[in-house]
């Protein structure tokens, strides 16, 4: 794909070329892992008929390990869009579990039945230790990992800073 291609396609989805510089970039280590490990490998012949089960070359090892950034990121999937769920299905199926929830709550009025049901999933969270904001977010950076559609690199650099701050302190001050 040239440049000319990609800067196309960057106009066409209305980002800058920039855009989707930076976001390779970012996520170099991710494309890295897929193209080595998801999409192309160098394998020993064997006698095996089935090529899939046939060993994986040293040297393929040691290009496939290779990181282009500092931390390292899980193997980026191909998502096609068609995997993504459908309106009908999300809005279906989404407020099919208030309906039921209102249901048991007995009651048909919408804004009361999605305010209790809100104010019932905020306690029961909780309880588990955990607020119903950070549970949906949690969610939400996995399927949007899943998806492509959520950047999750700014998440996990804060989170890997925090931890290293944590170490530092405990460190410091003597404990294990």
């Amino acid at each position: 794909m040239s440049a000319y291609t990609v800067s196309h396609l960057a106009h066409d989805a209305g980002v800058s070329v920039h855009v989707v510089r930076d976001y390779l970039l970012a996520n170099l280590d991710g494309l890295w892992h897929y193209f080595t490990e998801k999409w192309l490998r160098l394998a020993h012949l064997d006698s095996d008929s089935n090529k899939s089960r046939w060993p994986t070359h040293p040297l393929w090892e040691v290009i496939s390990n290779a990181s282009w950034g500092d931390a390292t990121q899980p193997a980026l999937q191909r998502i096609r869009s068609s995997n993504l769920p459908t309106d009908d299905r999300l809005f279906t199926a989404g407020l099919g579990y208030v309906a039921v929830f209102m249901g048991r709550e007995g009651t048909t009025n919408l804004s009361k039945g999605f305010r209790s049901f809100m104010n019932q999933a905020d306690t029961f969270h909780r309880l588990r230790g955990e607020s119903t904001a950070r549970y949906v977010e949690r969610k939400a950076r996995v399927k949007g990992r899943l998806f492509s559609t959520i950047n999750n690199r700014i998440h996990l650099d804060r989170v890997e800073a925090l931890r290293q701050t944590e170490a530092y302190r405990k460190a410091r001050e003597g404990e294990e």
